[in-house]
Parts: C-alpha cells; sequence; structure tokens
C-alpha cells in the first residue's frame, strides 16, 4: 500500500512503493485520504450548503484525477496498481473495513 498526499516525498516514496510490489508480485493498492475543503471567508464566514458540496465535488474530482494518473503512471512502471480514494476520514467513503471486506480470507489476515 502506498498513502499519497500528491506532494514530493510521496512521489518518491511510490518508486520504492512500486518496486517493492514488482519484486513480490503484488498488487499495489494506491490510497489517497481527501481532508475537507478549508474556506477562509471575511465577515462571518457563511458558506451556504450547497456551495459547500459544490466545492467538495470539485476538490473530490481534482483528487481522482491525480490519484487516475499515479495509478496510470504505476502501471506504467510495471507494478499492479490500483487506485483508493477516499473523502474525510470518518466519511463513509472512507470506510477501509467495508472496502476490505472484498478481499478473501487470507488476504485480510495478513492486510
Amino acid at each position: 500500500m502506498h498513502a499519497t498526499d500528491f506532494s514530493r516525498a510521496s512521489t518518491a516514496a511510490l518508486k520504492r512503493a512500486i518496486a517493492m510490489a514488482k519484486a513480490d508480485r503484488a498488487q499495489l493498492i494506491i490510497v489517497h485520504v481527501m481532508t475537507p475543503p478549508s474556506l477562509a471567508l471575511p465577515g462571518d464566514g457563511y458558506v451556504s450548503p450547497r456551495l459547500y458540496e459544490e466545492l467538495e465535488a470539485s476538490a473530490r474530482a481534482q483528487a481522482q484525477k491525480r490519484l487516475d494518473a499515479i495509478v496510470a503512471q504505476a502501471r506504467k512502471a510495471g507494478a499492479r496498481a490500483t487506485g483508493l480514494p477516499t473523502g474525510a476520514p470518518g466519511s463513509p467513503s472512507s470506510s477501509w473495513a467495508a472496502w476490505r471486506r472484498g478481499w478473501s480470507p487470507a488476504c485480510r489476515a495478513r492486510c
């Protein structure tokens, strides 16, 4: 598994993760945990729920695009890579356990 925040440091770590996955003939799971959009607004700082949802959807789409590019890079380098986008910690889309339920019992025991 490789966790990315799209920084230079995580890019360097990706190279190592790809090498390890290839050496072990293992699947490389690339995960990104998106933090909620932060807004600095003058005045009372009110943001309507609709606007916030639009901003969050835009940020999620951007993160997905970047994650897809990293998965493509890993595949091009010869790794069997899968991307796992997640929402803010604690959100329904960030449930590692729910995603992991689809794994075989042997893999769940090791992972």
